[in-house]
């Protein structure tokens, strides 16, 4: 495989290259989310970004290249808007972007030990989790099967019910 004529691939082409990790199909199938990561030439930690391409042109409507490493993407369901985290300073931000305002609006920002989150149908909530600390001073422990009797403290999950201020739109 050569990149060019009369040149060689070599295995610092091929470990540098663009990698496609996950692909977001939007509801309505006109646009698409694709992950991308790469590794620079240096070495040091892997670059991550996503572009959301038009499905049927495969031309660039967004790219989250400036916006940091950003996790998490969902479409929501009018399909010209979707969500994603980033982490600044080991807190999580959920932010919801519109393709159609070209807008970043931050919905929940200082999220320690973040989890994960899912939107309603309609885009009129969201419930994310978290991750707490099981308690270190409690003198006794419930035991409901083989599994709890480790020595470890078990993280478990805290759910909570947001409401975005402005409320669905579409």
């Amino acid at each position: 495989v050569a990149l060019a004529a009369g040149r060689r691939t070599s295995m610092e082409d091929v470990l540098n290259d663009v990698a496609i990790t996950e692909v977001f199909m939007a509801p309505d199938g006109r646009r698409v989310g694709v992950a991308l990561s790469q590794l620079p030439r240096d070495g040091k930690s892997s670059r991550r970004w996503i572009e959301v391409l038009d499905a049927e042109s495969g031309a660039c409507v967004f790219t989250s290249c400036g916006l940091g490493d950003i996790a998490n993407f969902q479409w929501l369901g009018d399909s010209r808007r979707f969500s994603f985290s980033r982490d600044r300073d080991d807190l999580t931000e959920l932010c919801l972007y519109d393709l159609n305002e070209r807008s970043c609006r931050t919905l929940l920002s200082g999220l320690a030990d973040f989890s994960g989150y899912w939107w309603a149908n309609d885009g009129s909530f969201l419930v994310y989790a978290v991750q707490e600390e099981g308690e270190k001073d409690k003198a006794y422990r419930h035991i409901k099967n083989i599994d709890d009797r480790s020595g470890t403290l078990v993280r478990r999950q805290a759910q909570t019910l947001f409401f975005p201020a402005t409320g669905p739109r579409s």
